[in-house]
């Protein structure tokens, strides 16, 4: 469990100091919520995922 904990205090920490996040569609872009708020970007590559908005809505103000 404290390795866990550590990963999770990597991550928080990581994100907390992004300004933009990159990455395809999928679970790793919910990490954008340790983001500092309204202070960066994040650009979500799609593939037939018309319809698709979940990191969209959960990026936006």
């Amino acid at each position: 469990m404290q390795k866990e904990a550590h990963v999770l205090g990597v991550h928080r920490q990581v994100m907390g100091q992004a300004t933009v996040v990159a990455g395809a569609h999928g679970a790793g872009l919910a990490n954008m919520m340790w983001m500092p708020p309204a202070q960066g970007g994040v650009l979500e590559v799609l593939h037939n995922s018309i319809g698709s908005e979940h990191y969209h809505n959960q990026a936006s103000p």
